[in-house]
């Protein structure tokens, strides 16, 4: 180390828009599932990076997704059939490239694998202006979202956590250190999994409609999906273009009460007499929510 009538296939078909690159069969899986089933490999690190280590830091991703809701959760040290040896990471394979056993996810039921690759894990000792003896830590790594079917990536992005500057990544211990840098991880890589999994949810009805403009509405997504207060949503249209599929955004919604399972209030924030214009004209209203941007410098780096 170094130191309006909601139906679940219709919720599909608007998955099936927003992320392309999945094979018809995964998408017949989350219509019947409600939600797609991903899997934390391994991450992989270089052999003077702690096996601890990474498997804290892998265990905080996954809090983090378990947290937003989005997915049912498989971890790779419960499937015998994946289960491997610290080595096989440590020699460079990463998930992508490593056919064989993505065709074994894929057959465990796997939609999606979440692939880790730890670039960096610098931990430091220092001295206070008392002479007392403290640690800090960072940690870098790098996130996939990849379609186990045919191995693409469907998102990537690098993180880094920890340091000193705000003096809560200090510990009396270097393994303090770096437990506190890795749990940054839990909430800074959540809008990462909001915008890998974006939910989808239908238009139940128009609350307040006055002089033309629809100011209130109800859609299908709710505290089962893990929404919450404040969560912002691009309201869309459903259109056909060459036979194909796709979504427009024609006006911006914010929740104003998660009212149960399955359904929010949500007021619309802008466009509403667009919006007003669609329902009349018998469009499809799809709301896609929007990723929660990271907080502070333990989130991404774009």
């Amino acid at each position: 180390m170094k130191i309006i009538t909601r139906t679940v296939s219709a919720i599909a078909l608007a998955m099936s828009l927003a992320m392309p690159l999945v094979a018809s069969a995964n998408v017949q899986e989350m219509e019947s599932k409600g939600k797609p089933n991903v899997l934390i490999d391994y991450f992989w690190r270089s052999t003077d990076i702690p096996f601890a280590a990474a498997e804290q830091l892998r265990g905080y991703v996954m809090e983090s997704l378990v947290n937003t809701k989005r997915a049912e959760i498989m971890d790779v040290d419960t499937k015998s059939t994946l289960r491997i040896e610290a080595e096989r990471r440590e020699a460079g394979v990463e998930a992508g490239d490593d056919a064989e056993r993505m065709k074994v996810m894929a057959q465990e039921g796997a939609n999606f694998l979440v692939d880790g690759r730890i670039t960096s894990l610098v931990t430091e000792k220092k001295k206070n202006d008392d002479g007392g003896i403290y640690y800090t830590s960072q940690v870098g790594y790098t996130l996939k979202v990849i379609n186990p079917n045919d191995g693409k990536t469907i998102l990537t992005r690098s993180f880094t956590h920890g340091g000193e500057l705000f003096g809560d990544n200090v510990g009396n211990t270097p393994e303090e250190a770096v437990t506190k840098a890795v749990k940054k991880a839990r909430d800074g890589v959540s809008g990462f999994f909001q915008e890998a999994f974006p939910l989808f949810g239908l238009l139940l009805e128009a609350g307040e409609v006055k002089d033309g403009k629809v100011n209130t509405a109800y859609m299908s997504l709710g505290e089962a999906h893990g929404v919450a207060k404040k969560d912002k949503f691009d309201v869309c249209v459903v259109r056909e273009i060459a036979g194909r599929k796709s979504v427009k955004a024609i006006a911006e919604a914010e929740v104003t009460a998660v009212e149960g399972d399955d359904i929010s209030a949500v007021k619309i924030k802008k466009n509403q007499k667009e919006l007003k214009a669609a329902i009349d004209g018998g469009q499809t209203i799809v709301f896609k929510s929007v990723p929660k941007k990271a907080g502070g410098l333990g989130g991404f780096k774009l």
